[in-house]
């Protein structure tokens, strides 16, 4: 009813006031959003409302009333999970409050809730923060009351042992109040506290401008270091131009430090400091061979450093490491290292890591990294599981780090999402990832949503999504939408993301492109498009292309889609060299390619290969000449074609065979499988067709299901021997030795 989508619309606006509120960091925000839960119906009071409500008090360092708010959602009939217990954990942490450490964690295990890695991390930070601010003040208090001095560096004590916004206000008006004149470290320990409110830090700066006490270069080089973005810092080495403060070595260590990210704030730094005549240290050539776009650049950059007789540190090997480009030059690099008397680090053996092709050489790596005793650190472990292969491989990685507490980033599971062939290993993944304490983020549930092949799936990570308190996007609708059978599906879902108020982008309209079945359907549908203002990309472009049924349309496509400045891409090709009806427009289609500079891949290879006049020998020359390993794709293509290939005598079966040769481990699927095995039968020597055979089956990928209805059972049965049994039930037999599976 309008009623209750009224309270549901309210209901959602609660939640989002919350989170709207926190980004802005507006003051008292935490009892603006209480007064909005306070509106809502009981009904429509849901666990992510009482989540944000928890959150916003935690933030605000109020565990007393974020208790309550956990009190009320279990008298709600709500239970709270892990994750508002590791908020009020952070909140306890801010305080550096132990006891109350203790008592978060009691009741997690008095629930079944055991400790995580996040609850752990608070806990030492906890334990780390011995400073209480309110013994700090007190000790303040006893100094001024005894009539002793009163200077920056007493009250930056107790800035530092300030936990809450609050309590910053509260010492910096104690400083004001006794014409205290800060210092350079003062302002460092207000930025601390700041945290990430763009308002406070503002502020900082601003007083940072505006005061008249004096501030010396060493104080200032701790507040550019402490400062978060590139505009901060600026105002800050403004501050010291208009003061007259000489930079020294350290602000231009601190200043390549914050540029190292970014070459051209790089090459600004060295020209700095050349200009200036500071005498350059090796940092600075560090920084110089960073900038170097050659090896001759950086060899004389060594040459130059030999020549004032620096000595090179880990980071200027580590630098050498990362331009190289061959196991030689590494090789030269770590010899050099070792003549230095520099002993290479966790962070040397990372790079060479993220350089190697094999798991053999990873494998060496790591006992080499153990053998001189050095531990894996978090960007190892990293490293490892971003090229983890399989979930077992994956999954000891991630005890690894548990073991180590080391915490994998969010981004370490999206390989394994990709790699995720069924519902349950998906959902083991979100238990991977929540038993180590890592939050899947919308990224991550968009990705999982895109994989889904059910309904009942899609329907249980939306609720996953719902728990965890991620709002959807526009990438969540376009998932769900590219999963819908039917237009009325279609319809509801943009109705659903019109309430939701998400803007439609060129992704959602390209996918409801792709589910048109008229050329009346798609024109609407474009003329939409361009009212709403939305541009189209090449995957829209590449849409249209494909449901084009003449060449007169897909010049049309063609001719907008130039109009608009979009490149075509490789997808753009193959699209129109699946409708070529003749070799020689192939080739010019491939030159055409060859000449915009766009990439062929397989499957531009199977295109032409399915050109019905296409000479098979030159596509798969050209194929193997431009670097291209063949696919499924490719290789289905080419058996499809040898058994009625019009080649010279020998031709067909020389090039079968060169085919099998290249095909890769586990790159035949089913259906390649199946057109394979009928034209070894129909290509190859009696002879040779049994061990061709066994080799196509052994690079089949492992479990990959073969259709018997379109395989050459007759065929094949005559070659591996049909025993007992009849002709089917002998392939079967003989598939499902190889580890395939027959449907």
């Amino acid at each position: 009813s309008g009623a209750a989508e009224e309270a549901a619309r309210r209901a959602h606006d609660g939640v989002a006031a919350v989170a709207a509120a926190r980004n802005q960091d507006r003051p008292g925000f935490a009892a603006d959003a209480e007064q909005e839960f306070a509106r809502l119906a009981p009904e429509l009071r849901t666990a992510l409302a009482y989540s944000r409500l928890i959150l916003a008090r935690s933030l605000e360092g109020d565990v007393a009333r974020a208790w309550w708010w956990m009190r009320r959602q279990e008298e709600a009939g709500l239970v709270p999970g892990r994750l508002a217990y590791n908020r009020l954990a952070a909140a306890a942490a801010q305080r550096g409050d132990v006891h109350v450490m203790a008592e978060i964690e009691q009741e997690m295990r008095g629930k079944g809730l055991p400790p995580d890695y996040v609850t752990r991390k608070w806990r030492a930070a906890a334990d780390a923060k011995p400073l209480v601010f309110w013994k700090e003040w007190r000790r303040l208090q006893t100094f001024i009351a005894g009539g002793l001095a009163q200077d920056a560096r007493r009250f930056n004590k107790v800035l530092a042992a300030c936990r809450t916004p609050a309590e910053v206000e509260r010492v910096v008006a104690e400083m004001r109040a006794r014409k205290v004149e800060p210092d350079g470290w003062t302002f460092v320990k207000r930025l601390g506290a700041s945290g990430r409110s763009n308002e406070r830090r503002s502020r900082v700066l601003a007083e940072l401008r505006a005061t008249e006490a004096s501030l010396s270069v060493r104080g200032l080089n701790a507040v550019f270091l402490a400062c978060r973005t590139d505009e901060e810092r600026a105002e800050v080495l403004e501050v010291m131009r208009s003061r007259g403060v000489v930079p020294n070595e350290a602000t231009f260590k601190a200043r390549l430090l914050k540029a190292s990210a970014n070459k051209e704030q790089l090459r600004r730094v060295v020209e700095d400091m050349e200009a200036s005549g500071v005498v350059p240290g090796v940092f600075m050539y560090n920084a110089k061979l960073m900038l170097g776009q050659s090896n001759e650049e950086r060899a004389r950059v060594m040459a130059d450093m030999r020549a004032s007789r620096v000595a090179p540190n880990k980071t200027t090997f580590d630098t050498l490491l990362r331009a190289c480009t061959s196991d030689e030059e590494q090789a030269r690099v770590m010899a050099e290292m070792e003549a230095h008397g520099v002993s290479p680090g966790a962070t040397t053996f990372n790079i060479r890591l993220g350089m190697c092709r094999s798991d053999e050489a990873r494998e060496r790596l790591l006992a080499d990294m153990a053998a001189r005793g050095l531990k894996a650190n978090a960007a190892t472990l990293n490293l490892r599981l971003r090229v983890a292969r399989g979930e077992s491989q994956h999954r000891r990685i991630l005890e690894e780090m548990r073991a180590q507490g080391v915490r994998p980033p969010v981004w370490a599971f999206t390989e394994r999402i990709k790699a995720c062939r069924t519902e349950n290993q998906r959902s083991r993944v979100l238990a991977d990832m929540e038993e180590h304490g890592v939050a899947p983020d919308l990224a991550r549930f968009n990705m999982l949503l895109g994989a889904s092949r059910s309904d009942e799936e899609r329907h249980r990570v939306l609720a996953a999504m719902a728990v965890k308190g991620v709002e959807p996007d526009v990438g969540t609708f376009n998932a769900r939408l590219a999963a819908c059978k039917s237009a009325d599906e279609r319809a509801r879902l943009l109705a659903e993301m019109d309430a939701c108020g998400v803007a439609r982008n060129t992704s959602t309209f390209t996918t409801l492109l792709r589910a048109c079945h008229s050329n009346e359907e798609r024109a609407s549908l474009r003329a939409t498009m361009e009212a709403n203002g939305v541009k189209p990309d090449g995957a829209t472009f590449n849409a249209l292309l494909h449901a084009c049924g003449s060449d007169d349309e897909r010049r049309g496509v063609l001719a907008e889609m130039e109009a608009h400045g979009v490149a075509p891409d490789t997808i753009t090709f193959n699209v129109r060299l699946k409708a070529c009806g003749s070799a020689s427009e192939g080739a010019e289609l491939l030159e055409d390619m060859r000449a915009r500079g766009v990439p062929a891949d397989a499957v531009t290879y199977a295109m032409l290969l399915k050109i019905p006049d296409q000479d098979a020998e030159v596509a798969w020359s050209a194929m193997v000449d431009a670097g291209v390993t063949p696919v499924s794709a490719t290789l289905s293509a080419l058996f499809q074609r040898l058994p009625h290939w019009a080649a010279p005598p020998g031709a067909a079966e020389a090039l079968l065979r060169r085919a099998l040769d290249a095909a890769a481990p586990s790159s035949v699927l089913g259906p390649a499988v199946s057109h394979g095995a009928r034209a070894i039968c129909s290509v190859l020597p009696e002879g040779e067709r049994l061990p061709a055979l066994e080799a196509l089956v052994a690079k089949a990928r492992t479990r990959s299901r073969v259709i018997i209805a379109g395989f050459p059972v007759e065929l094949v049965a005559r070659v591996v021997g049909e025993g007992s049994g009849s002709a089917q039930e002998a392939v079967i037999a003989f598939l499902e030795s190889a580890g395939l599976r027959p449907g």
